[in-house]
């Protein structure tokens, strides 16, 4: 009998709980098409699992998943399901046989580019409310997991997934099946017609003649009010994140036991990619860790389990440190160039990789896994509906500029290297607490209007155009208790759905700069560099029973120069445990901290 069907029988006799716990690191190979002298040696260098592309047939081909895990069984390795559903979760972001993986979008951008007033342009193809779709997605999802139940390592719904391209703006999704949803999603939200004009400013006497407002008309609106736009962003993102759940629970109906997933998550943004939505959804994700999403995804859902993915370079160990001090349980290899030669011996990179998948995939990574990281009494506020003003403010001010842009023509990457005032300032914010050793609490408008602000010194607010007036109103009891707000401008200029204030809510409310904000909040640990507090590293404190376990690691602006550094935690005792391990030291340790690898530090 096979491997995985010995795993699924104890699984089942487990009585099918939920997923086991996820206790130690994972190097999964992304690709494991290799012989089995390879897959050896990559087994050799720490690498831990493989991955097979999922069927997307009707029905399942089963016998071809079962040939596709058998060379990773018969290597010991372990393995996930690639892809099971791109064609819905990824439709305009996939693989296309001699064509780009934007193909679909493409396509589109240059509708827009001839008809820009086309109906079809902003219907999507297959739209998330389609019942169609959504029953042939769940039976193929549970149909995979019932070949390897809880066995693979997780069930990958679609790689860099999206409501259009990535976390591209797009007025997705105006067909039929969608609209009739916005509608009743809007009166929940409203609860009647007139509440939905008094927000709008519109005219509309029954609910069958709402539609959305697209993001051409927000443009062109002088009067200041975008909640009609807005709105139908937000329920964008709550279908969104309502399709990953939906595969989510097809996935726990297939094997109670196995584990969903998203691959290549984006920074908070367009896309779906809302954070404090996606929460919950799925059971793993794995994210590209720029602009805070590692940070943010971590905050808004504590329980889920965060992956990374690396990429041959330079940094490569530095970036897989860093990411595993930062919370990730593992890591997918992009392998090119691979980490074994073609004679089947480890290549240069695989030699480079081979001491942190091992330092990561042994009892010091499992020690960093189990340890929890507690988080300071700072809040740090992530408005979605911020972003979107942000965004349309940007492009309005373009236009007024006299530059010639049609914001549909903007691609993920665009919107990534044409960062909003908001993702940068967050950034900056992140790395000063982090340099300090603190985690911020991440949260929401409606977090901090019911009671989220408790326990806490430090309110951040980066970029918080919208507010709502229960949020404004439980920040000013925050305040008058003693609570300091800090923010880079005068929070609320417009409403929690976007519509323009009068003048800001939080106008009379005393604010401190955002970069006091470390400073404000007293940090478990000082590292010191001659007689300053050290600057371009990042802290972990990690709680180990009655120990610490502090990581201490140089950032990717910090050069590439050794420094002499010294921690100090008064009237404790510490001893180094990696690279090297040392004696320990009374209340302070000097050492010599590299540009790659962290010092990690057990305090007693």
């Amino acid at each position: 009998m096979r491997r995985w069907t010995l795993l699924l029988a104890a699984a089942l006799l487990a009585g099918g709980a939920g997923p086991a716990p996820w206790r130690s690191f994972h190097v999964i190979l992304w690709q494991s098409d290799r012989n089995a002298a390879a897959l050896a040696t990559a087994k050799a260098l720490g690498v831990t699992d493989g991955r097979i592309f999922g069927s997307r047939s009707d029905p399942v081909d089963t016998a071809g998943l079962r040939r596709a895990a058998a060379p990773l069984e018969a290597a010991g390795l372990g393995f996930y399901v690639e892809n099971i559903a791109t064609d819905y979760y990824s439709a305009y972001h996939r693989y296309f046989p001699n064509h780009p993986s934007t193909w679909e979008m493409d396509k589109l951008r240059a509708l827009r580019r001839i008809s820009p007033h086309d109906p079809a342009l902003f219907r999507r193809q297959p739209g998330f409310e389609d019942p169609t779709w959504q029953q042939r997605i769940a039976r193929r999802l549970a149909a995979t997991v019932r070949v390897f139940g809880a066995t693979a390592r997780y069930y990958n719904l679609g790689d860099e997934a999206g409501i259009a391209d990535l976390a591209s703006a797009w007025d997705f999704d105006t067909s039929p099946s969608s609209i009739a949803v916005f509608r009743q999603w809007l009166r929940h939200r409203y609860g009647d017609i007139a509440a939905l004009d008094r927000g709008w400013g519109t005219r509309y006497t029954r609910w069958a003649q709402v539609e959305p407002e697209l993001t051409d008309a927000a443009l062109a609106r002088t009067d200041g009010n975008y909640s009609a736009w807005s709105d139908f962003k937000a329920f964008m993102d709550a279908r969104f994140a309502a399709a990953v759940a939906r595969g989510t629970r097809a996935v726990h109906r297939g094997d109670p036991g196995a584990r969903s997933a998203l691959e290549g998550m984006q920074p908070t943004g367009w896309g779906g990619y809302n954070w404090p939505r996606l929460a919950g959804s799925a059971d793993l994700f794995e994210i590209y860790d720029f602009y805070g999403s590692l940070a943010t995804a971590r905050g808004f859902d504590p329980h889920a389990i965060l992956l990374t993915t690396t990429f041959a370079g330079p940094r490569e160990v530095w970036h897989l440190w860093r990411e595993a001090l930062r919370g990730v349980r593992g890591v997918v290899i992009w392998d090119s160039p691979s980490i074994v030669a073609a004679d089947g011996q480890p290549s240069d990179r695989g030699k480079a990789l081979e001491p942190v998948f091992h330092a990561l995939t042994g009892p010091l990574g499992r020690q960093i896994i189990a340890a929890p990281e507690p988080t300071a009494p700072v809040g740090v506020l992530i408005s979605q509906e911020s972003f979107r003003l942000d965004w349309l403010l940007a492009r309005r001010a373009a236009l007024a500029a006299g530059k010639k842009e049609d914001w549909a023509q903007r691609s993920s990457g665009d919107e990534d290297a044409d960062a909003t005032p908001g993702r940068r300032v967050l950034v900056g914010l992140l790395r000063s607490l982090a340099a300090r050793g603190l985690r911020p609490v991440m949260l929401t408008d409606a977090m901090v209007a019911h009671g989220g602000l408790r326990g806490l010194r430090v309110l951040a607010m980066p970029q918080v155009l919208a507010l709502s007036d229960a949020a404004g109103t439980a920040i000013r009891d925050f305040v008058a208790k003693g609570g300091k707000v800090a923010a880079d401008i005068t929070p609320g200029a417009y409403s929690e759905r976007g519509r323009r204030r009068g003048a800001p809510l939080l106008a009379d409310v005393p604010t401190v700069p955002l970069g006091d904000v470390a400073g404000l909040v007293s940090s478990p640990v000082s590292v010191r560099e001659g007689n300053a507090r050290a600057a371009g590293i990042e802290i972990h404190v990690r709680h180990a029973g009655a120990e610490l376990l502090i990581s201490v690691q140089a950032t990717r602006q910090a050069g590439s120069a050794s420094r002499h550094l010294v921690l100090q935690v008064p009237g404790r005792r510490l001893a180094p445990v990696y690279p090297m391990r040392g004696p320990e030291a009374s209340g302070s340790l000097s050492f010599t901290l590299g540009p790659t690898l962290p010092e990690i530090v057990v305090v007693r």
